[in-house]
């Protein structure tokens, strides 16, 4: 079954919710005039039987006669409404009020009675009273009651005008909620409106934000923000595509060209020994580059997993400083490591965090010229632990330093292909401090060095 429009299942949940509130008004309204009926009567049935009472008491030793007398005069107060019968007891009526001749009361003793009810003889509702009132001779049974008919008539006509005024109402407001809907969500169709006709080369569009501050306005930022996002990962995936083209075509095209050369003529063994190293070490390269590329890619679709344990940071950067060591004493550069005393853990994973050192590690020492100097310093005290790589190089660009981090950027000075990087360890790096929940900063000045800092949380304070 096709599920219902919103705007009209509002209008059914308005309708049902309303529809019982009304229905709950007028029964409470209805049992409301039920009660405060009979409570008037009820008090005005028990005074009229406390008054009988004391009439019967007070003539309980003269002749009947004197008793209808008296009870005469007390129906005379109120005969529209006062209604009385007597019998005796051997079942016989003693006395019956005048207006009760035309009510069909049978003219045996009623059931006794300890509280009035509503009973209907003919065509007339009575709310009675039937008590024994006992005398110094005999007992008597005596019925009170006051005639409800007018009361039921406009409890009735209360009764029909809420049954006709409901429905009206009902309909109204339905009618009404309905209108309001489609009122309230006009916002909502001209997002859709919009959002169908952003197409997927033209993502810089976006949904008119509605003025109110509500629900629907927080709906179009969200959707706007949504589309920024999907637009900046759609430039991101774009723009990373044309550098991998980019960075791809170059070694094919060497590796091409150096073959066409190769099998132009016949070459001696040293040629082609000669010819095969360097495009050994160009095939390296690109491998280096296509592992990367794949890296990043896992990592976008969140399919490049970490397992992360407790390390020691300190004896993983002493082990990978050893090993980065050879690289800078090959360009003369004056190395130092400085760790703490004690050793410093984090929680992490070992291979990607080596990974991290020696992209920094190798970025520090490319970039430096010879004579220079590397710094590798570790600090463990606090609540983060941080690592900083610094170095006397080239430094980089203040215009440069907001886009280091991007895929396949290079600064002009430094990060060109001849020094056989591709633009992607920072990039790598970054991601690696992210899923470690650290961050990565740099300090840099043109011809004075750059600082990069990582900082990452203890592992004591993640347990």
């Amino acid at each position: 079954m096709k599920p219902l429009p919103i705007r009209a299942r509002l209008t059914l949940w308005y309708f049902s919710i309303l529809a019982t509130g009304l229905l709950a008004f007028a029964l409470i309204i209805l049992a409301a005039l039920h009660h405060a009926v009979h409570r008037t009567v009820d008090i005005q049935l028990r005074d009229h039987m406390a008054a009988i009472r004391r009439i019967v008491r007070e003539d309980s030793n003269r002749t009947l006669t004197a008793l209808h007398h008296d009870l005469n005069e007390d129906v005379e107060l109120a005969p529209d409404l006062t209604l009385l019968q007597i019998w005796g007891q051997d079942g016989q009526i003693v006395y019956r009020s005048a207006a009760m001749n035309g009510m069909q009361v049978p003219d045996s003793p009623p059931q006794l009675l300890d509280h009035p009810v509503t009973r209907k003889y003919g065509h007339h509702p009575l709310r009675e009273l039937v008590q024994k009132v006992p005398a110094s001779q005999t007992d008597y049974t005596v019925m009170a009651a006051i005639p409800v008919h007018d009361f039921v008539e406009a409890i009735e006509q209360v009764e029909s005008t809420l049954w006709i005024a409901i429905p009206l109402l009902l309909l109204l407001a339905a009618a009404g909620g309905y209108w309001v809907a489609g009122r309230a969500l006009s916002p909502v169709r001209s997002m859709i409106t919009a959002a169908d006709a952003i197409q997927p080369g033209d993502l810089a569009a976006r949904v008119v934000v509605p003025m109110a501050e509500d629900e629907l306005q927080q709906l179009a930022l969200t959707l706007n923000r949504m589309l920024g996002r999907l637009q900046a990962g759609f430039e991101r995936i774009t723009r990373f595509t044309a550098d991998a083209s980019h960075e791809l075509r170059t070694p094919v095209a060497l590796l091409r060209t150096r073959a066409e050369v190769l099998l132009r003529r016949p070459r001696s063994a040293e040629e082609y020994r000669s010819a095969i190293e360097a495009s050994l070490d160009e095939l390296e390269k690109t491998s280096c580059l296509l592992e990367e590329l794949m890296l990043l890619a896992r990592a976008d679709v969140g399919a490049e997993t970490l397992h992360f344990a407790d390390v020691n940071l300190t004896e993983l950067v002493r082990a990978t400083a050893a090993v980065a060591e050879s690289l800078a004493e090959a360009k003369h550069l004056h190395w130092s490591v400085t760790l703490p005393p004690q050793p410093v853990h984090v929680h992490g994973d070992e291979g990607a965090l080596r990974r991290l050192l020696l992209v920094l590690i190798d970025n520090a020492v490319k970039y430096t010229p010879e004579c220079g100097s590397v710094q590798l310093a570790l600090h463990g005290s606090g609540a983060a632990v941080k690592l900083e790589i610094s170095d006397t190089g080239i430094g980089i660009g203040e215009e440069d330093l907001p886009h280091i981090f991007e895929r396949f950027y290079r600064a002009d000075q430094a990060r060109t292909r001849a020094t056989g990087g591709a633009g992607l360890g920072l990039s790598i790096g970054q991601w690696i401090v992210q899923k470690h929940g650290g961050t990565l900063t740099v300090e840099s000045t043109l011809a004075s060095g750059s600082v990069f800092c990582v900082t990452l949380p203890h592992a004591a304070l993640l347990r």
